[in-house]
């Protein structure tokens, strides 16, 4: 007796979900972190309805390198975008045009990441018009996973965000961050004696622009922020072993260190991150956060000086050309040949 098609796919499910990732490293930018396809190869030429549950399920997880590449998938899966995928992984290569991304027809998105590897500061056209790097949008994303941006400035943020209103959780895994005293987007170097991690709740913890820049994300409660951390910072008063008293938000060490000496700036400024206004002093730099946030954490990955201090220190330099070699658009184009392109044994 056959077993029923529900069984199956809930073993094809299995398989997947618990298969190790085809790269070492599944977090590394512009790679894909599924599973190797040939895992399900044979299974997907055994019959029709087989074939069925297994592209089903290989396409819950759809990794792109190219706009273009989501014009014609409903040529050859119609119900990829109505039904099968509920996770989007996109890259936006280091040069040349900003990819505009439509996601026309997706109706069961819940997760989306975006591996922003683009060196530009600001996102415009060549005729200095904004870019929205993300259009059409109908289906209600819960969770954005934003990685790799370079010049992460609140417009920034806001142009990656703004089309995601139905946000519940965003992730940011970014190279520098926003300051709040200077205005400029700078590396992360704490003092040494700092704390590794900081766990903000009840919605402060966001630096004050980017709390600005997220205003209208009404359902957003929780904001996961990853950054390298390049240490050796200058001291900074109230910041040292498990002290946070001044609240750290992103601030440059040395914007610290000379501001913080003035005991009336620190007070307004800490308050100021509270959202608390003080008398006779307007509003307009006071923090402000969406009104669902409840949780912001801030952790700090290892930095690897010998391998991302010469990517980071001449953003003028092209990144290396190299065979991603793993877009599921691949599997889109009958003339392509398996082996030579997905090279896995």
């Amino acid at each position: 007796m056959p077993l029923p098609l529900e069984l199956v796919d809930e073993v094809v499910h299995h398989i997947l979900d618990d298969a190790p990732p085809r790269n070492e490293d599944p977090d590394e930018l512009g790679k894909c972190s599924k599973p190797n396809w040939n895992l399900i190869k044979s299974f997907t030429l055994t019959c029709r309805s087989f074939r069925q549950l297994g592209l089903a399920s290989w396409f819950r997880q759809l990794f792109i390198l190219s706009e273009e590449d989501l014009k014609v998938i409903d040529v050859y899966f119609p119900l990829l975008k109505s039904h099968w995928c509920r996770y989007l992984h996109c890259v936006q290569p280091a040069s040349g045009k900003v990819f505009i991304w439509s996601l026309y027809g997706f109706q069961r998105i819940a997760s989306l990441r975006v591996d922003w590897l683009h060196k530009n500061a600001i996102l415009q056209d060549i005729t200095g018009e904004e870019v929205i790097p993300f259009i059409d949008v109908h289906c209600p994303i819960k969770e954005l996973d934003i990685r790799g941006v370079q010049y992460p400035s609140p417009m920034m943020i806001k142009a990656l965000t703004n089309p995601f209103q139905h946000l519940v959780k965003l992730k940011l895994d970014l190279v520098r961050v926003w300051c709040g005293l200077c205005h400029t987007v700078t590396f992360v170097r704490l003092p040494n004696s700092a704390p590794k991690s900081f766990l903000y709740k009840g919605g402060i913890g966001l630096p004050i622009h980017y709390a600005r820049a997220l205003l209208t994300h009404h359902a957003l409660e929780e904001v996961f922020l990853r950054l390298p951390d390049l240490g050796n910072g200058a001291p900074c008063p109230g910041l040292s072993g498990d002290c946070n008293d001044t609240l750290w938000v992103g601030e440059c060490d040395r914007c610290m260190s000379l501001m913080y000496e003035d005991q009336q700036f620190l007070k307004g400024w800490v308050a100021r991150k509270q959202g608390i206004v003080e008398s006779g002093a307007g509003d307009r730099l006071v923090y402000k956060a969406p009104p669902c946030l409840q949780l912001v954490q801030w952790s700090f990955r290892d930095f690897d000086r010998d391998k991302e201090l010469s990517d980071i220190s001449d953003d003028e330099e092209e990144m290396e050309a190299e065979d991603d070699g793993d877009d599921d658009m691949q599997l889109l184009d009958p003339t392509y040949e398996e082996e030579d392109q997905h090279g896995d044994t």
